[in-house]
């Protein structure tokens, strides 16, 4: 699988950065995939198709070790996973891990006095109101490239995008007034 996705790639850096995700995060890509897929076989097939996804996005992937790229990982790990879920469904509810979890215990995206109230608020978010608002302002992505991500039409995305900015809104509006 390795030597598969590495043909993909065209320069040394990239082969290089990519080897380095691959030893780093394929444990807790399996680890993550096995928790929602409930099998071996399956969690493999999510992690090769994690992998060959991540082959695009290896430009937007600063440094290997960050609690960012971990996170951006296991947003795409899970994405993965919910696909095969749910085409495995329609062929014959889990809970899924909250992604964005590394990143509010380590209040890495946020830049305000009300970090933890922020966060905590964002947490409060429906998951795929979470997973956007993440990908959207910690990793700079626009609404077609998260799209592709999640493997959600771009209409849909910032239609999502907006409703997320609203109800975080309206949480910390609440934070601010409570009655």
């Amino acid at each position: 699988m390795l030597f598969l996705c590495l043909g993909l790639l065209e320069t040394e850096e990239e082969k290089t950065k990519f080897e380095l995700l691959y030893e780093q995060y394929r444990k807790l890509m399996k680890y993550i995939a096995c928790g929602i897929l409930h099998d071996e076989y399956l969690a493999e097939d999510a992690v090769h198709d994690t992998f060959l996804k991540l082959t695009k996005y290896l430009d937007s992937i600063e440094t290997v070790d960050s609690p960012k790229t971990k996170a951006f990982i296991a947003i795409i790990t899970e994405s993965v996973c919910k696909d095969m879920y749910a085409k495995r469904r329609r062929e014959q509810t889990t809970s899924f891990d909250d992604a964005a979890s590394v990143l509010i215990q380590n209040d890495l995206f946020l830049q305000r006095d009300n970090q933890t109230v922020i966060a905590s608020k964002i947490n409060q978010l429906p998951e795929m109101s979470r997973y956007i608002l993440i990908l959207r302002y910690l990793h700079g992505y626009n609404s077609k490239e998260i799209a592709d991500i999640l493997n959600l039409n771009d209409g849909l995305v910032r239609k999502r995008l907006e409703r997320a900015r609203r109800e975080l809104t309206v949480l910390l509006r609440e934070e601010k007034n409570p009655e």
